[in-house]
């Protein structure tokens, strides 16, 4: 079945995509209103200091950020942004998924939210959005429209396939941001759940428009060539998520699959980064690139994390880090408030056989705790799972009764795929009298940072922990 990507009276100005045919040229250079490099630290001279200030950066730091990160710019209003690098292989084959990722139904693609009713939004926009009086229409000429995300060369209409990779995008961003009290949601929510009036509006967030971008703007390039100069994944203004005044001149954040392919994956990985940039967060880097790849199975979101399979926020822990920022307290600076814990350690949870309790674990401080009840001596099966789709959560499960452990289990995370990671599980089958225990879920590391594993400084994000007697 094939559905409408958005209605024939709100598409006019896309009927110039039947006139575009093949994708015009980028633009040589990055547009003359934005600065880079030396330039940038020209440009703000005197008012770099104030600047920094304003970010939550030394005026070092964002002077070095400036000098050896070719994607910062700095816009004629002071503003900085970053013009993302495309990913190498963005046309490759579409990412080899778990089942979970594929097991949608197609209907519901454009009505998810991972937390409804939180008072932040991440907007997760597919359908096509006009871009008018914002920050990147100095650059375009004027209003200008951004296309629909498409992957089957039929912009107007979405397919199961493309419902369905949407769905599977939606599922990572969400996973990125579990830990946090934000909606990321793929329903429009309206102008007031993003835009921040004044400092006293507790309801706002951010747009994320993911565009396969056609259409001509007033200039006679298109959106893509018009910000993205020589190309790019997307683009993002810096720390404007709770931006009050004119949090609307810096919105939305835009993710090109022209830069970046119609893999969900790549998509998924594109968007968490430039909400990232929109929390306040610089790249994470090393000696040779403004963009750590990563190493073993794990990569820093807002490094290059399009071919890791564990994706997570850093402050730096591995091997030439350029920068030790720490990633939850920026966000949580800027409006990306941790969700409270929801199972505190102490005071259990009773955990009733075979009914599963979904939690979130929200920090590396975080561990859940659950109460488990054996009338008689019996053998019982722990088991707790992160997420289905792209965890960044490594579990480990202790289980013990008084202050005597009596099980624990944290198997080996191991590379699958590019999208997948095994041993991020955890589960305990044993023997036990008739008594209380207490079942403990953790988030954790693995290996050493500095070489090929990750610490447990974000091994965070949603699981959902169980237990069954024989014969349950």
């Amino acid at each position: 079945m094939r559905m409408p990507k958005r209605s024939t009276a709100v598409l006019a100005v896309a009927a110039l995509v039947a006139l575009c045919g093949a994708m015009p040229r980028p633009a040589a250079a990055e547009p003359p209103s934005w600065a880079n490099g030396r330039a940038a630290v020209a440009r703000l001279g005197s008012r770099l200091d104030g600047v920094a200030a304003r970010h939550g950066l030394s005026s070092a730091q964002l002077r070095t950020n400036l000098l050896n990160d070719p994607s910062l710019f700095v816009d004629p209003a002071d503003e900085l942004l970053y013009v993302d690098a495309p990913a190498p292989q963005a046309g490759a084959a579409q990412t080899a998924v778990t089942a979970a990722a594929n097991a949608v139904d197609p209907s519901t693609a454009f009505s998810l939210h991972s937390r409804p009713g939180s008072r932040r939004v991440i907007y997760l926009d597919f359908d096509g959005q006009t871009i008018a009086g914002t920050g990147w229409n100095g650059n375009t000429g004027g209003t200008c429209y951004a296309d629909p995300y498409d992957s089957d060369g039929t912009p107007t209409f979405f397919s199961d396939a493309e419902r369905i990779a949407i769905a599977g995008a939606w599922a990572r961003v969400a996973e990125d941001y579990a830990s946090m009290d934000v909606d990321v949601t793929t329903a429009d929510p309206g102008v007031d759940a993003i835009n921040r009036s004044s400092s006293l509006d507790s309801r706002y967030g951010t747009r994320v428009v993911v565009t396969y971008s056609r259409s001509l703007c007033p200039n006679g390039t298109t959106l893509y060539a018009s910000v993205c100069g020589g190309g790019c994944g997307g683009v993002s203004y810096v720390g404007v998520f709770d931006q009050t005044p004119n949090h609307d001149d810096y919105q939305p954040a835009l993710v090109f699959q022209n830069g970046v392919g119609f893999d969900q994956k790549l998509i998924a990985e594109a968007a968490s980064h430039e909400v990232g940039h929109t929390g306040g967060l610089s790249h994470d880097g090393n000696a040779t690139s403004p963009y750590d790849w990563g190493h073993g199975n794990w990569a820093p979101i807002m490094g290059a994390a399009y071919y890791e399979p564990i994706t997570q926020w850093s402050k730096g822990e591995y091997a030439g880090a350029n920068q030790t920022q720490d990633d939850f307290a920026v966000m949580q600076s800027n409006g990306l408030l941790p969700v409270a814990d929801d199972y505190p350690e102490r005071s259990p949870a009773a955990l009733a056989p075979g009914v599963p309790r979904t939690a979130i674990i929200s920090s590396r401080s975080d561990v859940d705790a659950f109460a488990i009840t054996i009338a008689t001596a019996t053998t019982v099966t722990v088991t707790a799972t992160p997420a289905a789709v792209s965890p960044d959560l490594d579990i480990s499960l202790t289980l013990s009764k008084g202050k005597q452990t009596i099980a624990y289990a944290d198997p080996p995370s191991a590379y699958v795929s590019t999208d997948i990671a095994s041993g991020l599980d955890a589960s305990i089958t044993i023997t036990l009298s008739a008594g209380t225990y207490t079942a403990r879920v953790d988030g954790v590391g693995a290996g050493n940072p500095l070489d090929t594993g990750y610490s447990d400084y974000a091994s965070v994000g949603a699981y959902t922990v169980t237990f069954t007697t024989t014969g349950t």
